[in-house]
């Protein structure tokens, strides 16, 4: 085989040691001294050819090689100009030296057995002026149908460090147009390279992106670990399997066997053994590990045995001891087989009675704060820690628009490293690659030196290799939008100091979107796109563009919206109206089949997380949810010349002498000197049924009395018990904020028919991860009364609602005490499917009657 040996100029050293970037002064001079390299290509022409192993050293790993070796050969390509051939090991050209990949006969040769790394290690080695890359290249579990998360290649990643660090190639961004290759003429390796490295991190696993972007940047598949997201007692005890037929297995709530939302009646032994066996079913199919973990928003069953297991009251010290007692079996009935049992929720924090785990368990950590960790220490938990984090995710108060910095990824990485953490479960990840590449590049990079990696220089890397000669003006783009981002970036998710960040993501939105700041990022955005030259480049900043152009647009909308609530006028809501309408055109353009739509230049790129038209409107979920005035309907506001925000309705609500009877006579009594409050259509339209309502209170009780018109004709109603879909037929809704806040309110609804209602609280869940943040909890009970005298040959249906104040835990208002609420009815039009909405103080914002912003006000004032 012919050899090509040179010995290294100063000026190569000095390039090398450039590229490399990681070796002292001294040790530099040492290197021109001693080391030798060798010439892999020069002047677009090499002596080197890739070499695969024959198909059956490579086994199903095969594919993904030949994906590794097609990247090195165009890398080198794209670098220098020169095409290494890649070829099988059985055909290999005497004449030229080898660059080996995987489980090569070569490899085997030198005594190397890649088949005793453990999980993605790698060796980078030259032997004989042969460079050898190689790891373990192996499918864990072989009915796993993941695609390439089934697999575990070393190899692979071996390659893409290569790369990373003797040609300088970045893989910034998911996909061909996100990896940078510096052109250079000639590429030299060490003659003495010899590395073996484990990467720091087991895996990092989250929304799929792109292959080689991930295991370059460290963002590693769980193969072999069966993971469900977070919840196994759905699979493992699933309510459409055993409801009817196993009730029991459910938790008991209020006397009765509940299987709504799949909570488990864990002191069940069927139940326990239906855990258990979800667990086996995964670990005899080839698993190294299975996730166990409860179901999200748990809820304790109140039957007898399950309030005395385990002898302690704490719902979560049950579900600790439970799981620690699985754990226990597992590592006697399959030995080298591990469980992650998740702490969240209820088990957020350690176990309190008892301070140990079995060496089979790893703790999946939801809260990795300091604090929690500095917990945690004081628990011996042999396996280590993986985390669910929730960095990201469009659930949060900012929704689809940047979350976190650079500066949070080093910081949380290293914080994981020193607390062995060796596995992450990315929830939300990649959103926002153009304006958050950043972020999420030095996340996945910071893993390589957790302890010294330096969010400035990982920032610069980026921008110097994403974005060549427009290299100033974007990191001055990132460094204005980052360092704004600090505030929020710093407090969410790390630390257990509760710091008083708005609730409101307007008010959020506003701070980290100040004018001057989208001033300072349009500028310098318009600096980048006429200095870009390369196509990938032009390509690169097109994703920014587009992002940056959501955020401004509904960052304008926010501040032209707090001007006109200062000020309410047609100047201003005509702005707001153009900003408004270019969203939606926006919106528009970016949704195909009511979802956002991959870039065709960045088909592994989820744009803006690929939501759903809706969620893409009021930019999220959860506690993201904008209202006013992203919903508005800016054409009728117009066209019925109403300015929102000033036609919420007011009433006086008087105190009776006595007791307020239970009868439909409201023309007496207390009910005779008090007017009748009309509703009219939602948006102020046409109705055909008429629903008018008074209201009046005592010591104790809030009673609101309806007169309604019903179609002629008999109608049907059928009762659908407590919680049951009373809104899917006839209805009154009301809604009371007793606090006047817009953040927490009361709602209740009722049929024509008896035993028809439902009733939920809404706002006093405060965190925003729990999955009934800000949604209607119906798992509030109250108690209340409604009364119905249906009168249906004269077209007439009168209520009467009778609410305890102590059922809201209030005692009686005050005078001049001030609620806000709202009162809606849904008519659903007989021989249609047409559905008919009244509502007492309109609301012109959006179609529904959750909006807070048109509820009306109440003033308690005594009696008459």
């Amino acid at each position: 085989m012919k050899k090509v040996l040179i010995y290294a100029t100063l000026a190569m050293i000095s390039a090398m040691m450039m590229l490399n970037g990681c070796k002292s002064a001294g040790a530099s001079q040492q290197t021109k001294k001693t080391n030798k390299v060798l010439l892999i290509a020069q002047s677009g022409k090499s002596n080197y050819q890739i070499v695969l192993p024959d198909k059956k050293d490579s086994g199903l790993a095969d594919k993904y090689l030949q994906k590794g070796a097609k990247l090195l050969q165009s890398c080198v390509k794209e670098a220098s100009g020169a095409e290494l051939p890649i070829v099988r090991e059985n055909k290999i050209s005497s004449a030229k030296n080898c660059i080996y990949l995987g489980n090569t006969k070569y490899l085997r040769s030198k005594g190397i057995n890649t088949a005793k790394f453990t999980n993605w290690t790698w060796i980078n080695k030259m032997q004989d002026q042969n460079l050898i890359i190689a790891g373990h290249d192996f499918k864990p579990v072989l009915n796993d149908r993941r695609g390439r998360y089934a697999f575990i290649l070393g190899t692979v990643k071996g390659i893409t460090a290569f790369l990373q660090r003797d040609l300088g190639v970045r893989f910034i961004l998911p996909g061909k147009n996100g990896i940078h290759v510096p052109k250079q003429k000639t590429i030299t390796v060490n003659e003495n390279l010899d590395i073996k490295k484990t990467p720091n991190i087991k895996f990092i696993y989250g929304r799929r992106t792109e292959f080689f972007y991930e295991i370059a940047n460290n963002f590693l598949p769980s193969a072999g670990i069966k993971l469900y997201g977070g919840h196994s007692y759905y699979h493992a005890v699933p309510v459409k399997k055993y409801a009817k037929t196993n009730p029991e297995y459910f938790i008991l709530k209020g006397g009765v066997r509940n299987p709504k939302g799949n909570h488990l009646c864990i002191s069940n032994p069927e139940v326990q053994n239906l855990i258990y066996r979800e667990m086996l079913k995964w670990l005899d199919k080839g698993y190294s590990t299975v996730e166990l973990a409860q179901t999200d928003g748990y809820k304790p069953c109140e039957c007898r045995n399950c309030k005395k297991y385990g002898n302690v009251k704490d719902p979560g010290e049950k579900l600790w001891i439970l799981h620690r007692k699985l754990a226990k079996k597992l590592k006697k009935d399959r030995p080298g087989k591990k469980v992650i049992i998740i702490s969240y929720g209820p088990t957020l924090h350690p176990p309190k009675t008892f301070k140990d785990f079995p060496d089979n368990v790893i703790i999946e950590l939801c809260s990795y704060s300091p604090e929690n960790f500095q917990r945690w220490s004081k628990c011996e938990v042999p396996g280590g820690f993986m985390t669910y984090i929730y960095n990201w995710g469009y659930y949060q108060s900012v929704g689809l628009t940047p979350k976190r910095t650079p500066k949070f990824s080093c910081e949380q990485t290293k914080l994981f490293f020193r607390n062995k953490v060796r596995g992450v479960y990315l929830c939300g990840f990649g959103e926002l690659f153009g304006l958050e590449g950043p972020a999420y590049y030095a996340y996945g990079r910071a893993f390589d030196t957790p302890e010294n990696a330096s969010p400035q220089l990982l920032t610069d890397e980026y921008c110097r290799a994403g974005f060549g000669k427009a290299y100033i003006p974007m990191k001055k783009f990132y460094d204005v939008l980052f360092k704004r981002l600090e505030l929020y970036s710093g407090v969410s998710s790390y630390s257990d100091a509760k710091v008083a960040l708005p609730k409101s993501p307007r008010v959020i939105l506003a701070y980290n979107y100040s004018p001057d700041v989208l001033k300072t990022m349009e500028t310098n955005l318009q600096r980048a796109e006429k200095l870009a030259e390369s196509f990938k480049v032009k390509k690169r900043l097109l994703l920014v563009r587009k992002e940056f152009d959501y955020v401004k647009n509904l960052a304008s909308i926010i501040h032209i919206y707090n001007a006109y609530r200062t000020s309410p006028n047609w100047q201003f809501f005509d702005k707001l109206a153009d900003l408004i309408n270019q969203r939606k055109r926006m919106v528009k353009a970016v949704c195909r089949k009511g979802r956002v739509a991959r870039l065709k230049d960045w088909p592994h790129v989820t744009f803006l997380g690929g939501v759903d038209t809706q969620t893409l409107k009021v930019n999220g979920r959860q506690g993201a949810i904008l209202s006013a005035p992203f919903n508005w309907n800016t054409s009728l506001l117009k066209k019925k010349k109403v300015l929102p925000g000033l036609n919420q309705k007011k009433l006086t609500i008087y105190k009776a002498a006595g007791a307020i009877p239970i009868n439909a006579n409201f023309d007496s009594g207390i009910w005779k000197t008090i007017p009748y409050q009309s509703m009219g259509e939602i948006q102020m339209g046409q109705l055909q049924e008429q629903t008018r309502f008074k209201m009046a209170y005592d010591t104790n009780n809030l009673y609101i009395a309806f007169n309604c018109t019903l179609p002629v004709g008999k109608m049907k109603f059928f009762p659908v018990g407590r919680d049951g879909s009373a809104w899917g037929q006839e209805c009154m809704e009301i809604f009371i904020d007793p606090f006047a806040s817009r953040e927490k309110n009361y709602h209740f609804i009722f049929n024509p028919v008896k035993n028809s209602y439902y009733d939920a609280a809404r706002g006093f869940i405060e965190d925003q991860l729990d999955p009934q943040y800000d949604k209607n909890d119906a798992s509030w009970n109250g108690k209340w009364y409604y009364y119905n005298w249906l009168d249906q040959k004269n077209n007439k249906w009168k209520a009467l609602v009778k609410i305890p104040f102590k059922s809201l835990k209030l005692t009686s208002p005050g005078k001049g005490t001030t609620w806000l609420m709202n009162i809606g009815r849904e008519h659903y039009i007989p021989g249609t499917k047409k559905l008919e909405l009244s509502l007492w103080s309109p609301n012109l914002e959006a179609m529904n009657f959750h909006e807070k912003e048109a509820f009306g006000e109440v003033v308690f004032a005594g009696k008459k």
